[in-house]
């Protein structure tokens, strides 16, 4: 039986993102572990007989020897474990993975990037950025190294980097289970705008509490917000922050919602105006819940909404625009449900998380 460990940050996102390919991977036989923080998820995982292990891990942290013993713990697990292959999910589990490499022998390693996330805008350059393209250029372009990025733009970051092409696979998003995040009909107004996401600067939360704003004088649209703050990134929007955007009569903040197929069936419209995406799942389940999404034309974004189609894309930070669609859906109610619908049927062909699992697998296998 062919063993896999997973490193992942924290098991929440684990839950999220990556929970069906386990299922997938599991149902064919193979043995599934799962290094990451231990926190409230872990009992749901470990029910889908996947063995949790812990990883004291700090995305945020910069202590030497916080990150050292961090990299020895996880050189023990890989160690205990002699898995077949070792699956990374995210910037600092990639790194510490590929350098654990350098201390056991790993058969095979998969990096799975997300995204380029903040350190890599362009606003943010500096010399750690640079220490890390050395790393990843370094455990990246190894032999028996394969990358799965989301997008065409961070698939060409990378060959940037001179990672070779053979090295790195586009398999957009993580997938989305159609038969959960299903069409349901569009409710009757007030019309309802979800946003869903931790809450962030750079997901493009003020400027969906600045829409919001715009709207304040209509008495028939509401904004939600569905998503907890994420104190270890550095783009999270302080607490005092997020309590005066609560005084907005128009806005509601939900915090964490479990159950995000009856919260999307509920909404008219899906707008996440984030700052960089690798592939969002919160665009990705609101089309497949039959929802019109508008976003910024971003790499990530672009692969999921077709323009005029099932949605908007808006030129970057360009609030005005991004008033403009949301006010013509608004306007024109019955768009809501053409775009929905179009949104529905472009995830059933390309999206599903079957598919898209079975595009990893065969990497995989």
């Amino acid at each position: 039986m062919n063993k896999i460990l997973f490193v992942v940050s924290e098991d929440w996102y684990f839950l999220s993102h990556r929970i069906e390919l386990a299922k997938s991977l599991i149902e064919d036989g193979k043995e599934v572990f799962l290094v990451a923080q231990v926190g409230k998820s872990s009992e749901e995982i470990e029910k889908e007989g996947i063995k949790v292990l812990p990883w004291k891990l700090k995305r945020s942290s910069k202590n030497p020897l916080v990150e050292i013993l961090s990299i020895n713990t996880l050189v023990k697990h890989i160690n205990n474990i002699n898995p077949d292959i070792v699956y990374s999910v995210a910037l600092k589990p990639n790194i510490y993975s590929g350098i654990a490499s350098y201390f056991v022998n790993t058969k095979r390693q998969i990096y799975a990037v997300g995204g380029l996330g903040y350190l890599f805008q362009n606003e943010n350059k500096s010399s750690l950025q640079n220490i890390i393209k050395f790393i990843l250029r370094s455990i990246f372009s190894k032999p028996k190294s394969k990358l799965i990025v989301q997008n065409s733009f961070d698939k060409e970051f990378f060959l940037n980097l001179s990672i070779p092409e053979r090295n790195i696979f586009l398999i957009e998003g993580s997938g989305v289970d159609t038969n959960k995040f299903r069409f349901k009909e569009i409710k009757e107004f007030p019309c309802k705008v979800l946003f869903s996401g931790r809450l962030l600067y750079d997901k493009g939360l003020k400027d969906f509490v600045s829409l919001a704003i715009k709207f304040k004088d209509r008495n028939d649209i509401e904004f939600i917000v569905a998503g907890e703050r994420d104190p270890q990134n550095p783009a999270c929007i302080e607490a005092k922050v997020i309590e005066e955007w609560k005084k907005i009569n128009n806005i509601k903040f939900l915090g964490k919602v479990n159950d995000m197929p009856k919260l999307i069936s509920e909404s008219h419209i899906i707008c996440l105006p984030s700052y960089h995406e690798g592939f969002p799942k919160a665009l990705l389940e609101g089309a497949s819940g039959g929802r019109p999404i508008i976003a910024y034309d971003i790499p990530g974004c672009r692969s999921i909404i077709h323009e005029n189609k099932n949605g908007f894309l808006v030129k970057f930070k360009d609030e005005s625009s991004l008033y403009q669609k949301l006010d013509h859906l608004y306007r024109n109610p019955h768009l809501i449900k053409e775009m929905g619908l179009e949104g529905r049927r472009l995830v059933l062909e390309r999206f599903s998380d079957k598919q898209i699992n079975n595009q990893i697998k065969s990497i995989l296998n």
